[in-house]
């Protein structure tokens, strides 16, 4: 558990990190871990220095009631040195357990947003689920089942994916000397006279069952890294695959036409978990699924993309054979969906539903740096640190308020109102005749009506439905609300209009808002910085008419020790982190809801 307040579990898949801006300059993760550098045996032997912490990463595994997890609070998940496949594993872990929620927090905003919209860091992402899910069926498995390898006497194959030879296929019966290569699996004794022996010692009473001689077979890998191993049946040589043994012994024999799937994308993991029965559609899928081609395919993934849709429109598949290379039923097969096909993401949703992105946002050079890639970043929930918030900060270029003023400030009249130079007089025309007075109507019902619709952000440039209609064209335009769940866009670049007629839903609202949530705080510690009250209470407001959820964690140590807040300081309240003591307006903690993007 944790103290931190807004979240109530830590994950540390990584320890330590390097500081790149003001704000890591108290930094309490380095100040604790250092405390213990050259601590034989400790877990922060070697303080601060970036440590990948693999045993960790299954930890939430094993966590049953749904909690918050903070991922990372001593460290930077896109840290430059963490190597890619221990996040893609981290994001797998997260991906199997949806009832948690995690909080990502970063300062390498670019590594963020590059690897969060890299189809090969998803699909990494995805063989490491995979990998996961076949690793825990393994370990859950018990004791290794062994059987008949089919076809083949004289051979046994287990459920881990080994096969073995047993007395009778290599070795002799009796005396177990080697057979030649030619008797094995064919005949029990190495000679007549062996045999003959045999059968005497058994005769007269003398026999003793043979020990078990079971060895276990060593495959050769192939260039794709499939394993095969030779046995021998009537004498002839057979050259088989291991996975294909394992499937026909546990599972039933293949079908025409059917390959052995490896499930986790690796051809030397044979468990039986890990195999399936398919076709070879289906192992290329399995392969984009996990981000990779084959090592042969001549085409990328948007050139497989072109074909498909010049091919509908008509162009010669014979000529777009030609011109990327390929064979003329290749392009049939990309066109009608036998190659190249979209795979269903049913099972994997992405970004995940369950994690939420964020960056450190100090003060307002960091604010401009990072926050622009943050809002490019596919996530559930975006949020901002401001934490030590060492600075004012305007947030209302990534969180535009909903209404053009508070409906508490709008006049009681049309007559009183001023539009935007932006907003055309027709559309002006129209809404003021549905709020009209003569209605029992005005301007701050217009502007309540914003709220109460879950309005998309006036003003705000957004891409919406050109119309209504089961499926209309999407326009780019700036949005002005008119009533329940209606709109305007107000076009820019159209020639023939001013504007175009548009509806909303809740996504249109997500896409809308850039920020979801605001984290605020002072510092704590020796050493801390003052954050002005102001600056938190500016934070609060922006969120407030941007209808953004907004959390006020602590005031800061600068604060508490001030002459001025006695109450807190002989509470001990150090940190200035109980809202008892806080001025009302600033007593705020509210968490956000996970949106659709």
């Amino acid at each position: 558990m944790t103290k931190i307040e807004w979240t109530d579990q830590v994950w540390n898949v990584v320890t330590g990190c390097t500081k790149v801006s003001p704000g890591c300059d108290n930094c309490y993760a380095e100040t604790f871990s250092e405390r213990f550098r050259g601590t034989a045996g400790h877990h922060f032997e070697n303080g601060f220095d970036l440590t990948l912490r693999p045993e960790r990463l299954t930890l939430p595994l094993k966590w049953r009631k749904p909690r918050r997890v903070f991922v990372n609070s001593m460290s930077d998940l896109f840290h430059k040195d963490i190597p890619d496949d221990h996040i893609a594993r981290a994001f797998a872990i997260m991906a199997l357990t949806p009832q948690h929620t995690y909080q990502i927090l970063t300062k390498r905003h670019g590594r963020m947003r590059s690897l969060m919209n890299s189809s090969e860091f998803v699909g990494e992402v995805r063989r490491q689920v995979d990998v996961l899910q076949v690793r825990l069926q393994i370990e859950a498995m018990g004791a290794e089942k062994v059987v008949a390898a089919p076809g083949y006497p004289g051979y046994l194959v287990s459920d881990y994916g080994h096969v073995y030879t047993i007395r009778g296929s290599d070795s002799c019966l009796w005396c177990q000397g080697s057979l030649p290569a030619e008797a094995e699996a064919r005949r029990r004794y190495c000679s007549g006279t062996c045999r003959q022996k045999a059968a005497y010692e058994k005769k007269m009473g003398r026999w003793t069952e043979p020990a078990d001689t079971r060895r276990r077979m060593s495959p050769d890998t192939g260039e794709q890294g499939h394993q095969r191993v030779t046995l021998y049946r009537d004498g002839e040589v057979h050259r088989e695959l291991v996975h294909r043994l394992v499937l026909a012994a546990f599972d039933r024999a293949a079908d025409r036409g059917e390959q052995g799937c490896h499930i986790d994308g690796d051809a030397t993991n044979n468990a039986l978990p890990n195999l399936r029965w398919g076709t070879q559609e289906v192992n290329w899928d399995d392969r984009k699924r996990h981000g990779n081609r084959r090592s042969y395919s001549k085409l990328s993934e948007e050139q497989s993309r072109q074909i498909k849709g010049r091919a509908a429109a008509g162009e010669s598949r014979t000529a777009l054979a030609k011109e990327f290379g390929i064979s003329d039923t290749q392009v049939s097969n990309i066109a009608q969906g036998r190659q190249w096909r979209d795979i269903a993401a049913a099972e994997f949703q992405w970004p995940l539903p369950g994690v939420w992105l964020g960056v450190s946002v100090e003060d307002q050079q960091r604010a401009d740096l990072r926050i622009p890639a943050l809002v490019e970043t596919p996530a559930a929930v975006r949020f901002l640190s401001c934490e030590p918030l060492l600075g004012p900060v305007d947030l209302t270029r990534w969180m535009p308020p909903i209404a053009p003023v508070p409906a508490d400030q709008a006049p009681a009249t049309w007559a009183k109102w001023t539009w935007p130079d932006w907003v055309p007089a027709d559309v002006r025309l129209r809404i003021e005749e549905f709020w009209t007075e003569e209605w029992g109507r005005s301007p701050r019902h217009w502007i309540r009506d914003m709220h109460q619709q879950g309005a998309p952000p006036f003003g705000a440039t957004l891409r919406m439905d050109d119309g209504f209609g089961p499926t209309p064209p999407q326009v780019l335009g700036r949005y002005v609300h008119c009533w329940n769940n209606i709109g305007r866009l107000v076009l820019d670049n159209d020639p023939k209009r001013e504007y175009a007629y548009t509806s909303f839903g809740s996504r249109t609202r997500a896409e809308a808002r850039g920020i979801d949530w605001v984290i605020a705080g002072g510092e704590s510690g020796p050493g801390a910085r003052p954050m002005e009250v102001e600056w938190a209470a500016d934070l609060v407001r922006q969120c407030q008419h941007a209808e953004t959820s907004v959390f006020v964690k602590q005031l800061g140590s600068a604060w508490a020790r001030d002459p001025k807040q006695s109450a807190a300081a002989r509470h001990g309240d150090t940190k200035g982190s109980n809202p008892d003591y806080w001025p009302r307006h600033l007593q705020v903690r509210e968490f956000p809801q996970a949106v659709a993007r």
